[in-house]
C-alpha cells in the first residue's frame, strides 16, 4: 500500500468518527512520543514532513522487512492533520505485500483530544 493510499483509509477512518474537524492538509513525523500540556513533546520544525516529501521514507519503509508500520492521526496543529509513523525497532523479514498498515486517531482521555497544539511544541 502506498502513502497516499495509507493516508487517505486513515483520513477516512477518522472523518467516520463523527468528531473529527476539518484539516486543510497533513503534516507527517516519525517516531512521536506523545507529550502532555504540562510536558509538551518538542519537535523541530523541520522534521514535519509534507506528503510528497515522506514518500520515499514510506516506502522505504515498506521494503525493509518491518511487519507492521502505525500511522496515527494524533490531532489537528496549525489546521492540518498531524501523523506519526512508527515501527518496529527491528526488521522481521516480511515482504512488503504483507506489511500491516495499522491506524489511531487522537488519545480518548484528553480533553479537547483534537487540538494537538497543547503537547507538541514546534522548535
Amino acid at each position: 500500500m502506498s502513502l497516499i493510499e495509507s493516508i487517505q483509509k486513515l483520513e477516512l477512518w477518522l472523518r467516520s468518527l463523527g468528531e473529527a474537524p476539518n484539516w486543510s492538509d497533513v503534516v507527517i513525523v516519525e517516531k512521536y512520543t506523545p507529550g502532555t500540556e504540562n510536558n509538551p513533546s518538542e519537535i523541530p520544525k523541520s522534521e514535519l514532513k509534507t506528503i510528497a516529501e515522506y514518500e520515499e521514507r514510506f516506502n522505504e519503509l515498506m521494503e525493509r522487512g518491518y511487519s507492521w508500520l502505525h500511522l496515527s492521526g494524533d490531532g489537528l496543529i496549525k489546521g492540518k492533520l498531524f501523523i506519526s509513523v512508527n515501527y518496529p525497532n527491528q526488521s522481521s523479514g516480511c515482504p512488503k505485500e504483507r506489511v500491516s498498515i495499522n491506524m489511531s486517531g487522537p488519545p480518548l482521555h484528553v480533553i479537547d483530544r483534537w487540538n494537538i497544539e497543547r503537547r507538541v511544541k514546534l522548535i
